[in-house]
């Protein structure tokens, strides 16, 4: 039994591979494509790496560092 809560690998990859994607392919290409389309797709990614860094922050700052990689609408 773990004595701490982790993060379950297939989720990390997942999450890993959207924001690459994000990255290379654009926002529109990832949102709605594993789950529901999101209004507020970038709210919806911060909160999903940021429960992985609650758990393995070290995780969490690969994360953060593609999510920042991302470009975002400027309105």
């Amino acid at each position: 039994m773990n004595a701490v809560p982790k993060v379950p690998r297939p989720a990390f990859g997942e999450l890993r591979a959207i924001l690459h994607n994000c990255v290379v392919e654009g926002l529109a290409s990832q949102n709605g494509v594993r789950g529901p389309v999101h209004g507020e797709f970038r709210a919806h990614l911060l909160g999903r790496f940021s429960w992985v860094e609650s758990l393995s922050p070290a995780r969490g700052r690969r994360l953060r560092n593609e999510f920042n990689r991302i470009r975002w609408p400027e309105f």
